[in-house]
């Protein structure tokens, strides 16, 4: 029961800048303004992890359900069960839960 996880997905958006110091870049960040983040909750017990980190220009369903996709294969070869996924309510997580549901809308 303690590999039974919830996943969380959500987008942040971040300042498009460039870190430099010392003649070095350090970050770059110009051509992304938002990053998908995506992390694991045990139902059972207190373990959290981030499983996805990934800087992307627009949030699209597409974009979601391809991590979705890699997401589960990674969990499910680790030996864990995914058993919900938690998005908020805005358009493209609408649509991303229809293509998951084959354009069936349930909303728990």
């Amino acid at each position: 029961m303690k590999r039974t996880v919830l996943l969380i997905l959500d987008k942040v958006y971040i300042q498009r800048k460039i870190d430099y110091a010392s003649g070095n870049i350090l970050s770059a960040s110009e051509n992304y303004g938002t990053v998908l983040l995506g992390m694991v909750s045990s139902l059972c017990s207190i373990y959290q992890d981030f499983v996805l980190i990934k800087l992307i220009n627009r949030l699209a369903s597409e974009i979601l359900r391809y991590s979705f996709d890699e997401i589960n294969k990674l969990i499910l070869e680790i030996g864990y069960q995914l058993v919900r996924i938690s998005v908020d309510n805005n358009a493209v997580n609408r649509k991303f839960y229809k293509e998951l549901g084959d354009g069936k809308w349930r909303h728990l």
